[in-house]
């Protein structure tokens, strides 16, 4: 397929893949049902004799596909597709194999898969002792005093003891380097000379909205709940520079492709983020298409981002879709009305008067695309009621669908559609 090219003009561009479209259209109108007679517009690429799933309302199969560019110009019998190949077309046999549409994920947080090339893999760990040892083999390598980081890309549940390691079982492993496991985006545990690079001791308070995890005699764990116990140490670790971080998008986009996936949502950039993203774009490294969403934690991202940003700016490989918030934490620190096993946090972070109107602010610029997450009930009753206010509705001014409140009602505990409490929201 081919990728923009830096010197073309974005008007250059659109009129090109206009041009294409119509001239293919009018091709594909003139062809016969015979298929013999010459095309207008050739295929640079057919796939026949295979099984070509089109996913269309009766999910017909097809026996060949034709393509031109990055569009698919038609599917039929080999002999339909034969004719609108030329001499300069490529030809895949496929023996039989099946052809599947690209799948696209709406939530993938492409930005830490790509950072997490370069940290310690724990996902193919099957044990504590796999996962120490994985994070010892990179201590050896690593010079006193720096940082050992791991992989946020997996889970306590995928180990026989179905925990991560503490801090004194690291410390064990790494006594004189720092170190620091994500798990996800809401869980981390470190090391107690990270703890101490971070000023955290026993007597540390909880800052608002997380939770430095304790034992039974009150000395910490090293475990940190949600973004505002991490953020204690999570601000010390080396920023990664710019250029290896386009080289990790690079490198995973890649592997997207490989796997079929062709497009994804980023949940949430930064503008060093997005920064990132264009290198990979100019430098025509995208391999699968990205539809970014930015980060708004309160109004004045909404407005800076809102002044040199335009909303749906971009092309089909690289686009600024919206913008991305959060209500709550994960289910470790939900706002729930009644505690749960799953909500560790005892003072989770709640919406602010001014995060319930960043919906509001966004959609009066135009911005057609906005995520939440909400992870609790009250969180979700939050998001309900701000999706409810006339003020948030579209420029046509037709409501939000039911269906959509509706959804966002049918969490856990969930039982009727009454709002947030006021105090929380205006």
């Amino acid at each position: 397929m081919r990728m923009p090219s830096s010197h073309e003009s974005w008007f250059t561009q659109r009129r090109r893949r206009l041009m294409a479209t119509v001239i293919a259209a009018a091709g594909l109108a003139s062809l016969p049902r015979n298929g013999r007679a010459a095309p207008i517009v050739p295929a640079d690429t057919i796939l026949r004799h295979g099984r070509i799933l089109t996913v269309d309302p009766a999910f017909t199969t097809a026996q060949a596909v034709a393509v031109a560019g990055n569009r698919i110009l038609a599917v039929g019998s080999d002999s339909e597709m034969s004719a609108l190949a030329n001499a300069a077309t490529r030809v895949i046999d496929l023996k039989g194999a099946t052809v599947v549409p690209g799948l696209r994920d709406s939530h993938l947080h492409t930005l830490a898969a790509a950072r997490d090339i370069f940290n310690v893999a724990l996902q193919d760990a099957r044990s504590l002792a796999q996962v120490n040892a994985a994070l010892a083999a990179r201590v050896a390598v690593t010079k006193p005093g720096d940082w050992v980081i791991a992989s946020s890309g997996w889970h306590e549940g995928q180990i026989a003891e179905g925990r991560m390691p503490t801090r004194q079982e690291l410390d064990s492993i790494s006594p004189d380097n720092p170190v620091y496991i994500p798990r996800g985006g809401h869980v981390a545990v470190a090391n107690s000379a990270a703890l101490k690079l971070a000023g955290i001791t026993r007597d540390t308070p909880d800052p608002k909205g997380g939770v430095l995890v304790r034992d039974a005699s009150g000395d910490l764990t090293g475990f940190l709940v949600e973004g505002p116990a991490m953020n204690l140490v999570r601000h010390l670790l080396p920023v990664m520079p710019r250029e290896r971080l386009t080289e990790g998008l690079a490198r995973f986009s890649a592997t997207l492709a490989g796997l079929g996936v062709t497009a994804t949502t980023e949940p949430g950039c930064t503008p060093e983020e997005i920064g990132a993203y264009m290198d990979l774009w100019r430098m025509g490294g995208m391999k699968h298409r990205v539809r970014m969403m930015q980060w708004a934690m309160g109004l004045a991202d909404v407005k800076a981002r809102s002044a040199v940003l335009a909303p749906n700016f971009g092309d089909d490989w690289l686009r600024i879709g919206g913008f991305k918030t959060l209500y709550d934490g994960g289910v470790e620190g939900a706002w729930t009305y009644d505690p749960t096993a799953s909500s560790r946090a005892s003072s989770p972070t709640r919406p602010s008067a001014a995060s319930c109107s960043v919906p509001r602010v966004a959609t009066q610029r135009h911005w057609r695309c906005f995520g939440w997450r909400p992870a609790g009930v009250g969180s979700s009753r939050c998001t309900w009621w701000a999706t409810r206010r006339p003020t948030t509705f579209s420029r046509c001014g037709r409501r939000s669908p039911k269906s959509i409140r509706s959804a966002i009602c049918a969490g856990r505990r969930c039982t009727s559609c009454s709002p947030a409490p006021r105090r929380w929201i205006e």
